[in-house]
């Protein structure tokens, strides 16, 4: 609600990312917007206790959103068997359509070029599948391994515009 906070913001990420070695990974889940076939075994609550508590709410898949310095320091190019990867450009929102890197065990339920809708921190958005990750593709950080088989990865995207709507920026 203050005056240029979107300004500030993007200038403090810009510090972060130029000072530091800065990795951004953030596993916020999207939310399913669209029916859609998928199994259980992609939900964020498969095998726990909750597992369909929360169903009347919205039906989450694994995610994670990985910034530039974070897919160039874990070389994630180097594990695409299909499709491609991203480049730069992924990285900066430029219109309506995330780029997704999809999971091994995605690959015989979605194809390349699909555009899946989520809902995305309050957020509809569309993803756009680009590629798929080897099978057993994995980062680990802070003694915590991410295994992507069962999880769509977007970048953590750089807004290079000050939106007229602070509040909408897809």
């Amino acid at each position: 609600s203050e005056e240029n906070v979107l300004e500030r913001m993007k200038a403090f990420c810009s510090i972060l990312n130029e000072k530091y070695d800065f990795m951004e990974f953030d596993t916020q889940s999207l939310a399913i917007a669209e029916e859609k076939e998928y199994q259980d075994k992609f939900r964020e609550d498969y095998n726990t206790p909750y597992f369909g508590l929360n169903d009347d709410v919205a039906i989450c898949l694994n995610s994670v959103q990985i910034g530039r310095n974070a897919y160039n320091y874990f070389e994630l190019n180097d594990c695409i068997y299909k499709g491609r990867g991203f480049n730069s450009s992924d990285f900066v929102l430029s219109d309506s359509l995330v780029p997704a890197i999809m999971g091994y065990e995605y690959d015989n339920i979605v194809n390349i070029g699909d555009e899946l809708k989520f809902n995305y921190l309050s957020k509809d958005i569309t993803i756009k599948v680009i590629g798929f990750f080897d099978k057993d593709t994995n980062v680990v950080i802070n003694n915590s391994i991410y295994f992507f088989d069962r999880f769509i990865v977007i970048p953590s995207l750089e807004v290079n515009y000050l939106p007229q709507d602070p509040l909408n920026i897809f």
